[in-house]
């Protein structure tokens, strides 16, 4: 007989019931029965407040009911039960003088185990014991504990598939011996008894968890297969198969997972790859017999994040990806960029490369590509997997997603295609995405930064980024970047850079401020021949520096000049920053009002628009170069050199390069390149 644990202290067919059949008399005959380890179940009867462990010994049947009636228990497990256990239940009669008849009767109560298993502690094996507490919690993936399965986001099927350039994850296949590191293992335990009983069902369903508010569906978050091999792995849980699948002893077909299920030994294995980076599933398996629920186990799995990575990482040592990534049609760009990263910084000229994409025109590695990695965290460093994940972005205003990061998909290479938004007026691409480095503030620790995107980005977009559940404020948001109207400069990387800095927290914002740079061009004389590439409104170009200050100084507002109305509109993006403990460094910019018809927004802002060249070595902004657009008013690039050097950055390692062709278009270094670092290193390295 079937014994399972308890699941409530009422009538219910999922607990074992143990009747005591009458004997037809009553005249002194009794009735007496005996556990054989008694610590191991607990009874229960109707009117009972809590169910009691049995004595040892002879327990008086009459103490229940007369002889002449049935007398029933709800008998459930206690304590720990392993598979080929079982407690045997003796019925013994006595006669009137207490000498036992030879009448008598037993059961043996086993246990059908229903148990799956995951690698609940993260230590690179599953294991019944150790994995058990907390294997249905929600998982935290900064905490200690918690199953996790990564995003089966690159291609290492491209041997035998030809020149694909799909995820593994895209098709219902393990591709290869080689895709079998990105899996994680899902342990069916024995159900501990052999033969099993006619008619038994095992059925696995996938679940969001309580209270999910993701809209993705549970299917479509992880693929099950029947077995973790190489070949002949069959999908039965996913986008296609479904979120339910039930394997029937009934069925020959089925014959192989009963078989590995059944009796005592070694856990059938299940293989799960993840899908949609930082969503949760529920597994839950469900065991009957004759349609009769016996038992249930549910486990619950994290897809590993995907988490953008800081530009004060140092350059990428993955041979793929350890490289820069330029416009190409950018002559000028091109040549001055080369100088500065092969010949100053020492990179490898084999890093540098030029994206053209499809002949449709260019497509900035920064507007198209976000470079990011996952981690399945292990505390068996030799079974943690770390890999780059290129997100493939989407620009909402012409319905484009950039492909070219799809050409670097490979084995422990992955991409991603953000969530698409049709939103009016949405910006998720062209430099509208930053990570700030980690930091803290107020008791908050952001051990692996914040993703920092601009208040033009789509819901789709943020919601992304905010499901991952890392990179994200104490409150679940993200920093949220104000856009500068007056310039309609709505992306990112057009007002703030981050860059190594030699202060307590490592690192600062480069933020613009138009007073300081409108303050610099007073101490030129007036009539000095100006300096700058800045195209002004139709009604005139400025020919001097005397005419270029007042037009910053003419009232726009009442009572307010317009390098006023820019600084108002620069102090909410400082305030974004400061909240989270972002350190400041100013460097001048001079913004112009932008019509939508103009296609140029300012000139000089790309001193704070600034691409970074982290150099292994020493660290910090001793081993860092930038790359900052030439810029042509003398007292400008001296204020840059001096706040960058302040921070501790050599003014040898300060490149102006020449950026002419790309602002006619966008005005930014950092715009017109970008390149692929390494990953955060895990909190306590």
């Amino acid at each position: 007989m079937l014994i399972t644990p308890n699941n409530d202290t009422g009538a219910d067919p999922l607990e074992t019931k143990l009747v005591i059949k009458s004997i037809g008399v009553t005249s002194g005959y009794k009735r007496y029965i005996r556990f054989s380890e008694p610590s191991k179940v607990k009874l229960w009867r109707p009117g009972w407040t809590v169910p009691i462990t049995p004595p040892a010994g002879d327990i008086p049947v009459a103490a229940f009911g007369p002889s002449n009636t049935d007398v029933d228990f709800e008998v459930h497990k206690a304590g720990t039960w392993q598979p080929g256990d079982s407690v045997s239940v003796l019925l013994v009669v006595k006669d009137p003088q207490g000498q036992y008849i030879t009448c008598s009767d037993s059961v043996r109560l086993v246990i059908l185990r229903t148990d799956l298993d995951v690698d609940t502690d993260r230590d690179g094996n599953v294991e019944i014991s150790a994995d058990e507490e907390g294997e249905d919690a929600a998982v935290d993936y900064k905490a200690a504990k918690g199953a996790l399965v990564l995003p089966n986001v690159d291609n290492d099927d491209d041997a035998t598939d030809g020149d694909s350039k799909d995820s593994d994850c895209k098709d219902a296949e393990i591709n290869g011996a080689d895709d079998l590191t990105d899996f994680s293992e899902l342990h069916v335990q024995r159900l501990g008894i052999d033969p099993l009983p006619a008619n038994v069902t095992v059925k696995f369903d996938l679940a969001k968890p309580e209270g999910d508010t993701c809209d993705i569906e549970a299917k479509k978050r992880v693929r099950v297969f029947d077995k973790l091999a190489a070949s002949g792995a069959t999908a039965i849980l996913g986008p296609t198969a479904g979120a339910s699948f039930t394997f029937d002893s009934s069925n020959a077909d089925h014959a192989d997972f009963f078989t590995a299920i059944k009796g005592t030994g070694d856990a059938k294995v299940l293989g799960i790859e993840g899908i949609e980076p930082g969503t949760e599933i529920v597994i839950t398996m469900t065991v009957k017999i004759d349609g009769d629920l016996i038992c249930s186990d549910d486990v619950r799995l994290l897809v590993c994040p995907v988490l953008l990575i800081p530009n004060i990482q140092p350059i990428s040592d993955n041979p793929s990806l350890a490289r820069f990534y330029l416009s190409a049609w950018a002559s000028d760009f091109i040549d001055d960029m080369g100088v500065a990263l092969v010949d100053k910084a020492g990179i490898p000229g084999a890093a540098i490369d030029g994206i053209d994409p499809t002949g449709a025109g260019p497509l900035f590695a920064q507007d198209g590509c976000a470079f990011c990695f996952t981690r399945r965290i292990c505390s068996d460093a030799a079974k943690e997997i770390t890999f780059p994940v290129l997100l493939s972005l989407f620009d909402p205003p012409t319905g484009v997603r950039s492909v070219w990061p799809r050409e670097y998909i490979a084995p422990d290479i992955g991409v991603y295609d953000v969530p698409i938004s049709t939103a009016a007026g949405s910006v998720d691409m062209g430099g509208a995405l930053e990570c700030c480095p980690p930091t803290s503030q107020g008791g908050n620790e952001y051990q692996y930064g914040l993703v920092v995107v601009s208040s033009r980005t789509s819901d789709p977009f943020k919601e992304f980024f905010k499901r991952q559940k890392v990179q994200t404020k104490a409150d679940g948001t993200l920093v949220v970047i104000p856009e500068i109207a007056r310039a309609m400069s709505e992306n990112v990387d057009e007002k703030i850079c981050f860059v190594p800095a030699n202060n307590t927290k490592g690192f600062a914002a480069l933020v613009p401020t138009v007073k300081d740079a409108v303050d610099a061009l007073r101490t030129v004389p007036p009539d000095t021949p100006w300096e700058g590439s800045f195209l002004w409104p139709a009604d005139g170009s400025p020919d001097t520096y005397g005419k270029a200050v007042a037009w910053f100084d003419q009232e726009v507002e009442p009572g307010k000049t317009r390098w006023e109305a820019y600084e108002e509109e620069i102090a909410a993006v400082k305030a974004q920053l400061t909240a989270v403990g972002v350190p400041l460094v100013k460097v001048p910019a001079l913004f112009r009002d932008r019509p939508p018809v103009n296609i140029l927004p300012f000139f000089s802002k790309g001193l704070c628009n600034t691409q970074i060249a982290v150099i292994e070595g020493a660290g910090g902004a001793t081993t860092t170069h930038l790359c900052v657009p030439k810029e042509k008013v003398p007292k400008l690039k001296q204020m840059y050199l001096d706040a960058v050097t302040g921070i501790g950055i050599a003014e040898e390692n300060v490149h102006w390069i020449r950026s002419h062709e790309l602002e006619q278009h966008c005005g930014a270094v950092h715009c017109g390149s970008n390149a692929n670092r390494k990953a955060l290193p895990k909190p306590e390295e």
